[in-house]
């Protein structure tokens, strides 16, 4: 697998703007639709996995997203909307069998791969999951808790773009709700990963949005 350190974190408006071309216009954030109401936040997959340089399945861009996360992270949290984070840990009942065609280094629920990142808010448990496959929704109550919020709505960040960030998009549209991919806050193992699964997703599962809009919508 091609990894690369795509972000840009001297021009990252520059850089989104360009994606946005790659995009169906159907499927782009429109100012309005940036302020927050019946929105909840998911934040996938921020740990060590794929944060951290010495895992076999580190994203060199992770990097340049701890920034973006914690701040859709606490415009959320201004706004006392609700937020949520999951992260990807399999044991011995939950092991996913296909995986293992793609993956020959699973990651296991309890290793040091399976955790959080430290920099990350979490609140004594609250709002927090496993999973194991790439959607949020797969064997987990992130569903029932999503409906007893009352959300409408799921902004998305984390990683990986075109694996769980994608399945959880289309899942949670399939679910009724309106995805929204928070795209300078999500990241791939290489750039062309990124980008093809924005263009895909806006096609007509989720709207492509940024932080920055997200930030100038709910001052």
């Amino acid at each position: 697998m091609n990894k690369t350190a795509y972000l840009n974190c001297d021009s990252p408006e520059t850089q989104f703007d360009a994606w946005l071309e790659t995009c169906a216009p159907r499927g782009l954030l429109r100012p309005d639709e940036a302020r927050l109401g019946s929105d909840a936040l998911l934040v996938v997959d921020v740990q060590e996995a794929f944060f951290n340089p010495a895992s076999h399945a580190w994203i060199p861009s992770s990097a340049a997203l701890e920034r973006p996360v914690l701040d859709a992270v606490s415009v959320f949290l201004e706004r006392k909307r609700p937020v949520l984070f999951c992260r990807h840990a399999e044991t011995d009942n939950s092991a996913h069998a296909a995986f293992s065609r793609f993956w020959k280094n699973r990651i296991q629920e309890g290793s040091p791969l399976s955790e959080f990142c430290p920099w990350l808010p979490l609140r004594d448990g609250a709002g927090v999951f496993r999973k194991s496959a790439y959607s949020a929704f797969h064997l987990t109550d992130f569903a029932t808790r999503l409906a007893t919020l009352g959300a409408q709505r799921l902004f998305l960040a984390g990683v990986a773009t075109h694996l769980c960030l994608e399945s959880t998009a289309r899942a949670a549209f399939d679910h009724g709700y309106l995805p929204v991919l928070l795209a300078d806050a999500c990241a791939a193992w290489n750039a062309t990963q990124h980008v093809r699964a924005l263009a895909d997703l806006s096609e007509g599962v989720a709207l492509i949005g940024s932080v920055k809009a997200l930030r100038e919508a709910n001052p």
